[in-house]
C-alpha cells in the first residue's frame, strides 16, 4: 500500500515538474492561448455565438469562409507555439531527441482547437434552433480540422525520414536549421502582410467583405492576424535582444493619449449650406400645433384627442427588430397611427427600429403593401460583421499610429446602417412590398427626415455624456432645459447636422462594439464625449415622461383635451413576466417580488460586488423610471390596492387573460378629470417574451430563427398570443374606439411549431 502511494506520489511529482518546466520553456505562448481561448469561449458559451452559428450553416460561402478562417487561426496558433518551443530548445543547446509530451502536443492542441470549438458551436446552434442537422457544416469544418491534425502528426515522421535520407546520401538535409529559419522568416512575413492586407481591405471597403464572410470568420481572421503580428514582435525581441515587443505596446499606450479618430460625424455635413444651425429646428409648442392640426378627432366629442407616446428600449439588433415589429404591427392595425403618434423616445438599438419606421413614412408615405415586413427588413441586416472587422483591423491599428486617419468601428456601424436601408430598397425593387424611392436616405441629413408637408412623429434619440452622465438628445425639436432637466441638445453642442446613420449611432454606442464619440463644437473645440443612451436610461422612459408632461402643459394652456396613450416597447427576453422589472401597474411590497440573485456574494467574488452594483444600478435606473411612469399614469386619481394586487383594466381584458397575472402591463378604463396626465391616460407594456423557452440574443445580427420568434412574440393571432401583446394592442385601440384591422401573421415559428398563415400572408 505504501509503495503504491509512494509510486503515485513520484509520478505526480514528476508530472508537476514537467509542467513547471514546460511553462518556463513556453514563455510567450500564454498570450496565444488567451487569444484563441477568447474566440472559442465567445463562440461556444454565449447565446450570441450560437445564433451567429445559425447564420453560417445554411450559407455555402460562409461555410467556406469559416473553414478558411478557422484553418488560418489554427495554423498560426500551432506555428507560433511550435516556433517558441523550438527556439527555447535551441537556446538551451537541445538538438535531439525531438520533443515529446507537453512540448509536442500543446501546439497541436492549440492548432486543432478552433476546429473543435467551431463544430461544437454549430451543433449547439442546431440544438437551440429548428433547422435540420447541419451535417454539411460539421463535415466541412470537422473534415478540414481532422486533415490538419493528421498532417501535424505525420509531419514529424516526414521530417525525420528526410533527414535520414539526406544523411545516407551524404548531403545537407532539406530541413536543416538554416533552411527552417528561412521558412519561418517567410511565414512570419506572410502573417504580417496578411494582417496589413486585412487593414487595407477593411479600411477601403468596410461593408462588403465583412458581410460576405460573416462575423465569426471576421473575428477568427482578426485574432489570427493579431497573433501573427504580436508573435512576430515577441519572436524578434528574443532573437535580436531588442525591445521590439515592448516598444510596440508602449507606442500604443502613448499614441492613444492624443490620437482620436472617434469624432462624431467625421463624414458629417460640416459645410452644409442648408443647415441653419439649431434655429432650424422648431420648439415643442410649434410641433404640437402642427400635430394638432392634422390629428384624427376623437370618436366622441367629450373624449380627449388620442395622442401616442412611445419608448423603445435599447438592446442592439434585438431591440431594433422588436421595435420595428411592434410599430409596424400597430400601423397595420390602425393606419392612422402615424398621425396619432406624437413622439418616440429611443435608446441604442431601439433607435434603428424607430428610424426605420419614420424613414418608411417619409420615403413612401405609407404606400407599401406590407409596411411591417418592409421596416423589419431594414433592421434585419448584418450590422455586426462590419463593426467587428473595423474593431480588429483599422481601428486597432490606429492605436499604434501617431496621426489619426483610419476609420473607427463607429463609422463602420454607420455604413452598415446605411447599407441596411439601401439593401432594403434593392430588395423592394424586385417585389411589390414597398415603394422605396430614396436608397440613400440614411446618408442624408438627419433633419431632412422632417422636410415633408404631412406630420412625421418627433424622435428623441437618447445618448449619455461621459464627463457628467447627463443626457444628450439628438432630435428634430429644440431641447428646452426647462422641459428636459440636465439634458443637452446635440445640435446646440455641435452647431451642425449629421447623417441619419450617425444620429442612430449617437444613441447606439453599444459598449465595445462602438467607442465613445468625441463631440466637436462649431469652432473645433471638444465638448465632451457621447456614450450609449443606456448608460443613463436603457428604456427611454425619462425622456418620454419629460416630453409628455411638457405637451400636456401646452395642451392645458390651449384648452385642448388629450387622451394620452403610453407605449413601452421592451425587448428584455431574459426576465420572467412575474419579476419586478416587468411590473408596470399595481404591485405588492418589494419583498413579494422575485428578485435576481448574485454570483458575487462570497469570497473572493465579493470584491467584485461594487462593479456588479454599478452595472446593475445603471440598468435598474431605466426599469425604475418605466415602473414609476406607468404607476403614476395608471393610478392618477384611482390608487389601486397594491397589497391585494387589485388594478383596473383596459376594456375587454381580464387579469387572468394575460401571461404573468395582473401585475404585468395592466391598464384601467375609469372616467376621470383632466389632471396631470390628461384625460383617461393609459400605459401598456409590449414585451418580447420567450417563445418555446427561447429568447433572442443581444447582438447586432439576428438569425432567421430569432426573427421568427420575434414575430410570434408580437401576437400574430388571438389563439397564438403567447405574450399577451395582441390583447393589449386591441385594448389600446378600443380605448379610443378604433376597430383594429387584421395585419399579416407569421408563417413559421421559432420554436418549431407551425402557424397556419392567412391566405396571402407573407412569411415574417
Amino acid at each position: 500500500m505504501m509503495n503504491a502511494l509512494w509510486t503515485t506520489y513520484e509520478h505526480l511529482r514528476s508530472l508537476w515538474k514537467e509542467i513547471r518546466q514546460f511553462a518556463h520553456d513556453v514563455r510567450g505562448v500564454p498570450f496565444i492561448v488567451i487569444f484563441v481561448g477568447v474566440g472559442e469561449f465567445a463562440l461556444v458559451s454565449t447565446e450570441q455565438g450560437a445564433d451567429l452559428s445559425v447564420t453560417n450553416v445554411d450559407d455555402p460561402r460562409k461555410i467556406f469562409a469559416l473553414c478558411v478562417a478557422t484553418f488560418y487561426l489554427g495554423l498560426l496558433a500551432w506555428f507560433w507555439t511550435r516556433t517558441i518551443i523550438d527556439d527555447d530548445r535551441r537556446t538551451k543547446g537541445i538538438v535531439a531527441p525531438n520533443p515529446t509530451g507537453f512540448p509536442l502536443w500543446i501546439p497541436r492542441a492549440l492548432g486543432v482547437s478552433p476546429f473543435l470549438f467551431a463544430v461544437i458551436a454549430i451543433l449547439r446552434s442546431h440544438a437551440t434552433s429548428t433547422m435540420s442537422t447541419p451535417w454539411n457544416s460539421v463535415t466541412a469544418v470537422g473534415g478540414v480540422g481532422a486533415g490538419f491534425l493528421i498532417v501535424l502528426i505525420l509531419r514529424r515522421g516526414l521530417i525525420e525520414r528526410a533527414q535520414q535520407s539526406a544523411a545516407r546520401k551524404g548531403r545537407a538535409s532539406a530541413v536543416d536549421p538554416n533552411r527552417l529559419s528561412l521558412y519561418r522568416l517567410v511565414f512570419q512575413i506572410f502573417g504580417i502582410v496578411a494582417a496589413a492586407l486585412g487593414v487595407i481591405i477593411f479600411t477601403i471597403w468596410q461593408i462588403g467583405p465583412a458581410r460576405f464572410v460573416g462575423a465569426i470568420s471576421v473575428f477568427y481572421l482578426g485574432l489570427a492576424c493579431i497573433i501573427a503580428v504580436l508573435a512576430a514582435a515577441l519572436h524578434g525581441s528574443r532573437v535580436s535582444r531588442l525591445p521590439i515587443f515592448g516598444a510596440l505596446i508602449v507606442s500604443g499606450v502613448i499614441f492613444s493619449i492624443w490620437v482620436d479618430n472617434h469624432e462624431v460625424g467625421r463624414r458629417a455635413f460640416t459645410a452644409d449650406p442648408d443647415f441653419g444651425g439649431p434655429t432650424q429646428k422648431h420648439d415643442l409648442k410649434t410641433e404640437f400645433d402642427t400635430w394638432l392640426a392634422t390629428a384624427p378627432p376623437p370618436a366622441k366629442a367629450d373624449d380627449g384627442i388620442p395622442i401616442f407616446f412611445v419608448s423603445a428600449e435599447g438592446g442592439a439588433s434585438r431591440a431594433g427588430y422588436w421595435t420595428a415589429e411592434m410599430l409596424g404591427r400597430m400601423q397595420e392595425m390602425d393606419p392612422s397611427l402615424s398621425k396619432r403618434l406624437f413622439a418616440i423616445s429611443s435608446v441604442s438599438g431601439g433607435t434603428v427600429g424607430a428610424l426605420a419606421f419614420l424613414s418608411q413614412i417619409q420615403d413612401d408615405g405609407l404606400a407599401s403593401k406590407n409596411f411591417r415586413q418592409s421596416i423589419k427588413t431594414v433592421t434585419a441586416d448584418d450590422f455586426l460583421s462590419p463593426a467587428v472587422a473595423s474593431l480588429l483591423f483599422p481601428d486597432l491599428v490606429q492605436r499604434f499610429l501617431p496621426v489619426a486617419f483610419l476609420p473607427d468601428r463607429g463609422e463602420a456601424l454607420e455604413r452598415a446602417y446605411e447599407h441596411g436601408w439601401s439593401s432594403h430598397c434593392q430588395a423592394a425593387e424586385h417585389s411589390e412590398r414597398t415603394l422605396c424611392r430614396h436608397s440613400d436616405l440614411w446618408r442624408k441629413p438627419f433633419l431632412s427626415l422632417w422636410n415633408r408637408a404631412e406630420w412625421t412623429p418627433i424622435l428623441l434619440i437618447n445618448g449619455t455624456r461621459q464627463e457628467d452622465g447627463a443626457r444628450i438628445i439628438t432630435s428634430n425639436i429644440l431641447i428646452n432645459p426647462g422641459d428636459f432637466p440636465n439634458t443637452a441638445d446635440f445640435h446646440v453642442i455641435t452647431g451642425r447636422d449629421i447623417r441619419i446613420s450617425t444620429a442612430i449611432l449617437n444613441g447606439a454606442r453599444f459598449p465595445l462594439i462602438s467607442p465613445s464619440g468625441t463631440l466637436r463644437g462649431s469652432q473645433g473645440e471638444t465638448n465632451g464625449h457621447e456614450l450609449d443612451g443606456g448608460y443613463y436610461d436603457g428604456g427611454g422612459s425619462e425622456s418620454l415622461r419629460d416630453i409628455a408632461l411638457a405637451v400636456l402643459k401646452i395642451a392645458e394652456s390651449e384648452h385642448v383635451k388629450l387622451h394620452p396613450i403610453f407605449i413601452e416597447i421592451s425587448n428584455n427576453t431574459d426576465t420572467d413576466g412575474n419579476q419586478v422589472a416587468l411590473v408596470r401597474s399595481c404591485y405588492g411590497p418589494m419583498g413579494s417580488c422575485h428578485m435576481a440573485t448574485s454570483g458575487t456574494s462570497g469570497f473572493p467574488f465579493n470584491d467584485a460586488a461594487p462593479l456588479e452594483g454599478l452595472y446593475k444600478s445603471r440598468n435598474s435606473h431605466g426599469v425604475t423610471a418605466s415602473i414609476s411612469l406607468a404607476h403614476e399614469v395608471n393610478t392618477q386619481d384611482n390608487p389601486c390596492d397594491g397589497a391585494q394586487g387589485v388594478c383596473s383594466h383596459l376594456p375587454g381584458i381580464s387579469s387572468s387573460a394575460l401571461p404573468g397575472g395582473n401585475t404585468e402591463g395592466m391598464l384601467r378604463d375609469q372616467s376621470q378629470t383632466i389632471e396631470r396626465w390628461g384625460h383617461r391616460p393609459v400605459y401598456v407594456l409590449l414585451r418580447l417574451c420567450k417563445v418555446g423557452g427561447k429568447g433572442l440574443p443581444l447582438d447586432w445580427a439576428l438569425s432567421a430563427q430569432a426573427r421568427d420568434r420575434s414575430c410570434l412574440a408580437s401576437g400574430d393571432a388571438p389563439d397564438h398570443d403567447r405574450c399577451g401583446n395582441m390583447a393589449r394592442l386591441k385594448a389600446i385601440f378600443s380605448a379610443y374606439a378604433v376597430e383594429p384591422a387584421n395585419g399579416t401573421i407569421c408563417a413559421v415559428a421559432g420554436d418549431g411549431s407551425s402557424i397556419p398563415a392567412r391566405k396571402g400572408a407573407a412569411r415574417s
